[in-house]
């Protein structure tokens, strides 16, 4: 009782002050009121926690989308104040994405050792044959168990269920040659799911390195990882790294726009095999990383590098940002079935909010001011047009099946190659930047700015032959 007798007092104080029936000795002496109201999914209902209220109030039954159903609530009791200038901000509390990322590479592994142990009994000299020619000698080397620097113990492991998974199906096929290319898939996107767990040193240089680092390892892996099994296609694209004594990265950036086109003609056709053209006749799951998992960290390494620089975004940025933006939506709405209506409008909210409160220097300060125009003293007026035109792209009309709207544009407006192609160049770029790469200086057991300890966290993460 006490508590809502409060609530009432301040939003009364707060009234009172928006119209102005408080005095200036008063207003001297006042701080802000704030209201506190909560929209939760519980137990199959969408309920309203409102301070100023004895009761919940049940808003209905929750579906998968439950924030669409509360928003005409929330801006219901956004306008009820509307003339009396009473501000408002919205707050989301989610579950940490690293959460489900841990769960992901604990699965992984469970699904290796699962496979591994059925390959062991239905052909004991499987394992003769990994590595050799034919076969993709960097997917040999993984983590088969609890460790402590990806955030994995063992009892995830254990707790983690192999039910409806690939790996399960495969395995209950008993098929030998199926279960081996599933088990380098998993190899392949468990790469992926450690290179995530990387923990940065503070200095701004090796930060951006790592991001650099992380962030190509991540994109190029996506590229292999498209392939349904690692046949000859996969084969070409490592052809271009036998130079190179580390998996991470197995494509050396200056090759990357050749290693493409030898990849297309090896296949002999066009092999536009993006997400969206498989479709429904995909037979593997989506790749766990996806490529909206990989969109904030493109921009904070495009911030990064932009402060270190102390340059300004280019057009030509803008439109490949606008691009990613674009790809990422339609392999939502494509390849992971998410079908919200606002997946459109949500993912492209990236640009200046001069009501930002980031502390100066983290990644969403530095993303936000590298969409401010320092000339015009307002947000940058030429990235909101490209993004606004993408955006409109991009959002369905009457006349149009979503799904056959979205796949004319990845084959035309928004070309998956030519989307492909700009990121290898952008990357390529940012890599001949460097005087010594730090991929090289990792290589070299020398890394500026570098404990002892992170750089053989490091070596471990990219998987360096030792010896």
């Amino acid at each position: 009782m006490d508590m809502l007798n409060t609530d009432l007092h301040l939003k009364n104080q707060a009234t009172a002050r928006a119209k102005g029936q408080i005095d200036s000795s008063q207003e001297g002496g006042s701080e802000g009121g704030f209201h506190f109201i909560a929209f939760m999914p519980i137990m199959g209902m969408i309920w309203q926690l409102d301070g100023l209220q004895r009761q919940p109030k049940c808003l209905g039954t929750c579906s998968d989308d439950w924030f669409a159903q509360a928003r005409p609530d929330i801006q219901a009791q956004m306008a009820q104040y509307a003339e009396e200038h009473i501000e408002f901000a919205v707050l989301s509390l989610v579950k940490d994405p690293m959460i489900g990322l841990r769960n992901a590479l604990a699965l992984n592994i469970k699904s290796i050792i699962a496979l591994d142990s059925k390959l062991d009994q239905v052909a004991p000299r499987w394992r003769d044959s990994e590595g050799q020619s034919g076969q993709d000698s960097s997917l040999v080397d993984h983590i088969s168990g609890g460790d402590e620097s990806y955030g994995v113990r063992q009892d995830d492991i254990d707790k983690v269920s192999l039910l409806d998974s690939e790996a399960a199906k495969t395995i209950a096929n008993e098929d030998i040659q199926g279960m081996e290319g599933v088990r380098q898939e998993l190899i392949s996107d468990q790469v992926g799911l450690r290179t995530i767990h990387l923990r940065l040193p503070q200095d701004p240089d090796v930060q951006y390195k790592l991001r650099l680092l992380r962030f190509s390892a991540l994109f190029t892996r996506r590229k292999v990882l498209r392939r349904k099994s690692p046949g000859s296609t996969t084969k070409t694209l490592h052809e271009g790294s036998a130079s190179l004594d580390v998996a991470l990265l197995e494509i050396p950036l200056g090759g990357l726009n050749k290693t493409e086109a030898a990849k297309r003609t090896v296949n002999g056709e066009d092999e536009r095999a993006d997400w969206a053209k498989e479709g429904a006749e995909r037979t593997r799951q989506p790749p766990a990383v996806s490529l909206r998992d990989t969109l904030r960290p493109f921009m904070a390494l495009s911030a990064a590098h932009i402060t270190l620089e102390d340059e300004r975004v280019t057009e030509v940025w803008m439109r490949l940002a606008a691009g990613y933006i674009a790809q990422a939506v339609a392999e939502q709405y494509l390849v992971y079935q998410v079908h919200d209506p606002n997946l459109t409008n949500d993912m492209f909210n990236w640009g200046f909010d001069e009501d930002n409160t980031a502390v100066e220097g983290s990644d969403d300060y530095l993303i936000n001011v590298m969409f401010f125009d320092e000339e015009a003293e307002r947000a940058n007026a030429t990235w909101e047009s490209i993004r606004d035109e993408h955006m409109k792209a991009l959002l369905p009309t009457d006349a149009t099946d979503r799904e056959a709207q979205l796949r004319v544009l990845l084959k035309n407006e928004l070309s998956v190659f030519d989307f492909e192609d700009r990121m290898l160049g952008f990357l390529e770029g940012l890599h001949n930047k460097q005087k010594t790469p730090l991929l090289s200086q990792i290589e070299s057991g020398q890394a500026d700015g570098l404990s002892d300890a992170q750089l053989k966290a490091m070596q471990r993460t990219i998987r360096l032959r030792s010896g």
